[in-house]
């Protein structure tokens, strides 16, 4: 299964926080069979 992840806040996209959880969900999304095919960032 094909999958999108979406991640949101003002503060991964202004570069306040580095995005280390979509990182994480593709690594999960991986190992439980699953492709990401693309992962968005979106400022709140």
């Amino acid at each position: 299964m094909i999958v999108q992840i979406l991640s949101t806040g003002d503060e991964v996209i202004l570069g306040d926080m580095v995005d280390t959880n979509s990182a994480h969900l593709c690594r999960v999304m991986k190992e439980m069979g699953f492709q990401v095919q693309k992962n968005y960032g979106r400022g709140g």
